[in-house]
């Protein structure tokens, strides 16, 4: 190999240093480098099951995130976001098992659930949103309060353990899979 040669893939790959926008591209970057290193470190992270689980776990993250970006964006802050997810989730398991023990259909129990959801979770952002404007609360301090608001109602819902569904197809739509891929990833990416 000539001097010349080895002068041009120096320079070739100095161009593509260079040519890489590091500001832009540096949480890509650093996800790739992490990659690489846990792959390294360990012999189960490439596995599918270990995949399978990182998709399940980023997407429950992914969907909190598209809701608190239109929050960031706006200039706000909601620090209450967390508990208002345990606090729905409480009511929702607790409306969903009440059902079931009535009229013992799964699948209206998962409705009924939905929209119990859909308006608890209302409820509690129409809360934050009167103290915010109407009670003339910073943001900061309005959803701090609430924020233990939600997660005190939680704890005492669930007696500050956990609140176990009755039904059976709940379980599918958090730790189910269709085609390998976890449900949890289609809510998100839908």
């Amino acid at each position: 190999m000539d001097a010349a040669a080895g002068e041009k893939d120096t320079n070739i790959f100095i161009r593509i240093l260079k040519a890489v926008n590091w500001q832009k591209n540096a949480s890509f970057i650093a996800l790739v480098f992490l990659v690489v290193l846990s792959s390294f470190l360990s012999p189960y992270f490439l596995k599918p099951q270990n995949l399978i689980n990182i998709m399940r776990q980023v997407s429950y993250t992914g969907i909190i995130a598209l809701g608190m970006t239109f929050v960031i964006v706006t200039a706000g802050i909601d620090l209450s976001v967390g508990s208002v997810v345990a606090f729905t989730g409480s009511v929702v398991i607790l409306a969903m098992n009440a059902y079931l023990n009535v009229y013992n259909n799964e699948v209206f129990a998962i409705a009924i659930g939905f929209l119990v959801g859909l308006g608890v979770g209302g409820l509690a952002g129409a809360f934050n949103a009167l103290m915010i404007t109407r009670g003339k609360i910073v943001p900061f301090i309005a959803t701090l309060g609430s924020m233990a608001i939600f997660r005190s109602l939680s704890l005492f819902i669930g007696n500050a353990g956990e609140i176990q569904s009755h039904n059976e197809l709940y379980g599918s739509f958090g730790m189910g899979s269709f085609l390998m891929i976890p449900v949890p990833v289609f809510f998100l990416l839908g």
